[in-house]
């Protein structure tokens, strides 16, 4: 199984597969692979990586333990994921056998020492885009 849990992880492994000119179309055949949310499932889709989409804002993380098998014992479970991601699914796997492997593709850091100076900046009123 490959789990995405969320649209800029699958945004950022998706884009270093692209980079290193590997066909993203292929992963089904190796192994299931599962969306948590609709907007990780589109984006997923938008690459040409079809996916199992488990809807975690209506149903829950907890979902997706419901629809795989009970036990999963010696079963490869690769999580892509950002570094603050909940390990919650990932202990419920092992518990079941799985041999669980997250992959954290990113870390959202807010910068404070920037604070002031973007703050200042914006409210000057000559800021007319900001790229994050």
């Amino acid at each position: 199984y490959m789990v995405f849990t969320d649209e800029v992880a699958a945004e950022i492994f998706l884009g270093g597969l692209h980079d290193a000119k590997l066909d993203v179309r292929v992963i089904p055949e190796y192994c299931n692979v599962i969306a948590l949310g609709m907007e990780t499932a589109a984006k997923l889709r938008s690459s040409g990586l079809q996916s199992q989409m488990i809807d975690s804002a209506t149903q829950g993380e907890g979902a997706l333990l419901m629809q795989m098998p009970k036990s999963l014992l010696e079963r490869r479970v690769v999580f892509v994921e950002s570094v603050a991601s909940k390990r919650e699914l990932q202990r419920d796997l092992r518990v079941r056998g799985a041999m669980v492997t997250p992959i954290p593709v990113y870390e959202r850091l807010f910068v404070d020492s920037e604070v002031d100076r973007l703050e200042k900046a914006l409210s000057s009123g000559g800021v007319d885009m900001v790229l994050v």
